[in-house]
C-alpha cells in the first residue's frame, strides 16, 4: 500500500516547492517596488496669456513623480545621442512661485513641475550647434532628467534637431 501512495507524496512535495518558489519571487518584487523611481516626462507647447495678448511661444517640459519614493531632480537636458545639451540658461520662469531653472528640485510622490524654454532661444541654440556640426540635422532629440543617485530618466519626443532649429514660434 505504501508504494501506491509514494507517487502522490512526490507530487505533493513538488507542488509545495513550486508554490514556495513563487512566494519568494513575489516577496522580492514587493520589496523592490518601493525602491524603483518612476518619472513621467511630457513635452508640449505653452503660450503665456497677458492682459495685452499672447506672449512668446515656449516648449514645456513637465516632470511628474509617478512612483512612491521622493526624487531629487538635479538637472534637465536635451539629449542628442551621446551629447547632453544644457538648457538651464534658456529656461524661463513663467511661474514666479515655482522658478523652473532652480535645481535641484524635490519631487514628492504624485507631484510635478514644469520648465519652459523659448522656441526662439532654443532655435538659435540649435542653429548654432548645427552650423558647428556638433549634432546631425536628423538627430532625434530626447529629454534627460538626472537625479541625485545618478539615475537617468528619459522622455521620448518626436522631434529632430533640424525641426527645433527651424521652429521659431
Amino acid at each position: 500500500m505504501e508504494s501506491f501512495l509514494e507517487p502522490f507524496g512526490a507530487i505533493g512535495t513538488t507542488i509545495g516547492s513550486l508554490i514556495t518558489a513563487i512566494a519568494v519571487v513575489v516577496a522580492v518584487v514587493q520589496y523592490k517596488q518601493p525602491l524603483i523611481k518612476r518619472v513621467s516626462i511630457a513635452f508640449g507647447t505653452a503660450f503665456p496669456v497677458f492682459d495685452f495678448g499672447l506672449g512668446k511661444s515656449y516648449y514645456s517640459i513637465t516632470l511628474a513623480n509617478t512612483g512612491i519614493r521622493q526624487i531629487i531632480i538635479t538637472n534637465i537636458y536635451l539629449n542628442a545621442g551621446k551629447k547632453n545639451i544644457v538648457v538651464n540658461n534658456l529656461m524661463a520662469d513663467l511661474d514666479p512661485n515655482n522658478p523652473g531653472s532652480d535645481f535641484p528640485k524635490v519631487l514628492s510622490p504624485e507631484s510635478s513641475f514644469a520648465v519652459f524654454v523659448s522656441y526662439e532661444d532654443l532655435s538659435n541654440a540649435f542653429n548654432d550647434l548645427l552650423n558647428r556640426k556638433e549634432i546631425r540635422p536628423n538627430q532625434k532629440i530626447r529629454i534627460l532628467a538626472t537625479d541625485t543617485t545618478a539615475g537617468k530618466h528619459y522622455g521620448k519626443i518626436k522631434i529632430t534637431a533640424k525641426r527645433i532649429a527651424k521652429n521659431r514660434g
